[in-house]
């Protein structure tokens, strides 16, 4: 028979919405209240616990207001000289950013903050009353962190893969203009109704944004039909697995389902997401990382090339299993700011193994 293969490594992938990772006593939102030493410090060993939990080889987060907060959780479990954290200093304003962790056995090669939508994203169609529609936005919510790292997968051998850390539009309903709200025939059910239109519009085009980003790295030069660059996208997408931004971002690639399918040998675009690879696995849904008021939902995912899909001919990993660390979630919301739980996602892990097709 086939002798069986010698495991050269496993890559473990994790992304983790950090949920207002400031340090203690500085402000965040707007009338949010600053966390005390206490509960800073309990947010700090939480985090620093479950990296070494999951034990990642790279990790993207999101929702990170201070990079020191994060050594400081690596440092917690004595960790902080075997990752290098890829972050950068909080602006003037003191916004959120997207960040990665990566092993020091891999090399991280060059990282990027991307912040405006591509200039050729013409979100137009139309020029009537019936069709017409324009969408009007230049900028992605939060930054795109962009980072490519060259993968150890023998003890000489190495592969370029770019990770893409994004936290698209909230859910939320944004707010509405003045005028909007002063005019005569507006109704209070409105605003909410109009807000979650918006984000959704505004969520939408930032899925577009991020395709387009995707392609580009996928195939850098439009005439090369060769196999690609590999790519994972990992982040808080604030959409869920079976939804039209989703679908944007994926392309949708086919799964093959039986033996003698053809389906899955090559998906050129294609994103392969690991809930739907853990789904084919289960016997039931498991992948559950938001709960809010009382309904499950999948906002957090990590999406990988045809080169980490099992039946492709381009694979360079084979999808192992995935699992989400989420048993916090039905306390996330409880009591006051200084007594919530301290996050309020669950925490997607992913194993690959280096199994070139």
């Amino acid at each position: 028979g086939r002798p069986r293969r010698t495991i050269v490594s496993d890559l473990v992938l994790s992304t983790f919405n950090l949920r207002n990772m400031q340090l203690a006593g500085l402000n965040r939102f707007p009338g949010a209240v600053p966390y005390d030493q206490t509960f800073y410090r309990r947010k700090v060993r939480w985090t620093g616990d479950l990296i070494r939990l999951v034990g990642p080889d790279v990790m993207g987060f999101e929702e990170l207001w201070a990079s020191n907060a994060l050594l400081e959780a690596l440092d917690h479990v004595n960790l902080d000289d075997d990752y290098r954290i890829v972050a950068r200093p909080p602006d003037e304003t003191g916004r959120q950013q997207n960040a990665l962790i990566v092993h020091e056995r891999h090399d991280v090669v060059s990282e990027e903050w991307i912040t405006d939508l591509p200039d050729d994203l013409v979100l137009k169609k139309g020029d009537d009353d019936e069709t017409s529609i324009s969408v009007d936005t230049e900028r992605f919510s939060r930054p795109v962190l962009k980072v490519v790292v060259d993968l150890e997968v023998g003890r000489t051998e190495k592969v370029g893969v770019t990770f893409l850390v994004a936290h698209l539009k909230s859910k939320r309903p944004m707010n509405l203009d003045r005028d909007t709200l002063d005019r005569p025939t507006f109704r209070s059910p409105d605003r909410t109704a109009l807000g979650s239109a918006l984000s959704t519009i505004k969520r939408t085009a930032e899925a577009a944004a991020l395709r387009v980003l995707i392609s580009r790295i996928q195939y850098p030069d439009p005439d090369n039909d060769d196999e690609g660059m590999p790519v994972v996208v990992m982040g808080d997408l604030n959409t869920s697995s079976n939804s039209t931004e989703l679908d944007i971002i994926t392309t949708q690639p086919q799964y093959r389902l039986e033996h003698g399918s053809g389906v899955g040998r090559s998906s050129k675009w294609g994103l392969y997401s690991v809930a739907t690879l853990q789904h084919l696995r289960s016997l039931n849904d498991v992948y559950l990382t938001y709960l809010h008021r009382g309904f499950h939902d999948s906002l957090d995912h990590i999406l990988g090339s045809q080169h980490f899909y099992d039946h492709s001919a381009a694979r360079l990993w084979s999808f192992r299993e995935a699992s989400v660390f989420n048993d916090h979630l039905p306390f996330a919301h409880l009591g006051s700011d200084h007594e919530q739980h301290v996050a309020d996602h669950g925490i997607v892990r992913a194993v690959f193994e280096h199994d070139p097709a």
